[in-house]
């Protein structure tokens, strides 16, 4: 009786302790405003704000008193770090933080916050806000063609003016509707303030069903997809002259088929980290020319592309061991001896990494002498380790891109 008795008791002590161990004002802390850009490898953090009643007390604090713990600043490496804030600003009711850039959402596992006055400890759960402009900019718009509806982000300028359009196909690693905006910075990158003021346009990322869902064809796809373009084209807010379709991987095959689908709809196309499968590493450049390829780089096709006055960039990353550099390289002859306004735009592992704005970094693994990627058109030759399948994540940095794309425009 007497250990049931002190169990009651030590049970009544337990509950009436706990409103003042949980309570949820024992933190000053009243919002986390995380600040942030959606750059190589997802979101990067560029500055924290904690939002306070009142901050007087904490004034006195200096940079060196607060610590963001086990950030993320390799993707690739899975690197975490601790680091001191770059510097910190007070006003009446905000601490502003100015930060290294860490990739937000892959810290989230392990980050956490502390400062010498625990009170404004906190963790990734803690985080109010997000705010990434050129994530949050684009809009979720959803378009129908017969029984298949197609949904596709969609970032819209404040223009008086009919502009250009940039649509980026996603690659078929993909992982859904949010990933892709998130899994590559493509798109994204055609929003940020400096991207738009050089070459102001309409941005849309379409997901496309097909590539997971076999009881939606890629025949819909391109169907809804030409028909949210449309739209915006009898809306008077697109240039119907000046239409640029990019994609990556089996975004790049899906745009190249969507241009011979439609021939004479594109201005240009960029084809990324693509081409022709039935080209074999090994095979030299004179051999691989001779063939009529299949579908969509059949000589044919070609013949048409080079009939409609689509202009193409071909990007190839030298050391990609999936879309190996011979396959795209062929495809580039092929058009060049047909007369197509082409360019090949080749990526060594160090021209990627000058292009990739990220704290993440490609890098040769090992202490061995790298293995050399060679390119069949340049002849350049750098390291590889086989991770520049995803040239997306530099092609839409690319300066050389960007200005290539505005001097393209159809003849309507």
């Amino acid at each position: 009786m007497k250990k049931l008795i002190a169990m009651l008791l030590a049970a009544v002590l337990c509950l009436s302790l706990a409103p003042f161990a949980f309570a949820d004002d024992v933190s000053p802390i009243k919002g986390i405003l995380v600040n942030a850009e959606n750059r190589g490898f997802g979101k990067e953090a560029t500055s924290v704000i904690l939002t306070l009643d009142d901050t007087a007390e904490y004034q006195n604090l200096t940079a060196e008193d607060y610590s963001f713990n086990r950030v993320m600043i390799d993707k690739r490496a899975s690197k975490e770090t601790d680091m001191h804030p770059v510097s910190v600003t007070y006003t009446d009711t905000e601490i502003i933080f100015e930060t290294e850039p860490f990739i937000v959402e892959s810290s989230k596992r392990h980050f956490s916050f502390t400062c010498t006055d625990e009170r404004l400890n906190f963790v990734y759960a803690d985080i109010t806000e997000i705010s990434c402009p050129n994530v949050d900019l684009f809009t979720d718009e959803e378009i129908t063609v017969g029984t298949y509806t197609m949904k596709y982000h969609l970032y819209s300028p404040d223009a008086a003016e009919a502009l250009p359009v940039v649509i980026y196909n996603h690659g078929g690693g993909c992982t859904g509707y949010p990933g892709v905006l998130m899994d590559d910075c493509f798109a994204s990158a055609w929003i940020t303030g400096d991207a738009q003021a050089e070459f102001p346009c309409y941005v849309i990322a379409p997901y496309r069903a097909s590539l997971k869902d076999s009881s939606v064809s890629q025949e819909e796809d391109m169907a809804a997809l030409k028909a949210a373009i449309d739209k915006l084209v009898d809306e008077g807010k697109v240039d119907g002259s000046r239409i640029y379709m990019c994609g990556e991987s089996a975004g790049c095959m899906f745009t190249r088929t969507f241009g011979a689908t439609y021939p004479g709809y594109l201005a240009a196309e960029v084809l990324m980290s693509g081409g022709p499968w039935d080209i074999d590493e090994g095979t030299s450049l004179e051999e691989a020319v001779q063939k009529n390829l299949s579908s969509p780089w059949s000589d044919e096709e070609l013949q048409t592309l080079a009939a409609s006055g689509s202009a193409v960039a071909i990007v190839q990353g030298l050391g990609d061991t999936l879309s190996i550099p011979i396959r795209l390289a062929t495809a580039y002859k092929k058009m060049e001896a047909l007369g197509v306004n082409v360019v090949w735009v080749p990526y060594s592992a160090e021209k990627f990494n000058d292009l990739l704005r990220s704290v993440t970094t490609i890098y040769h693994i090992g202490n061995d002498e790298p293995v050399k990627a060679y390119d069949p058109i340049t002849g350049e030759e750098t390291w590889q380790d086989g991770l520049f399948h995803n040239t997306s994540r530099v092609t839409a940095w690319d300066p050389f891109i960007r200005s290539w794309l505005q001097e393209q425009k159809l003849d309507k």
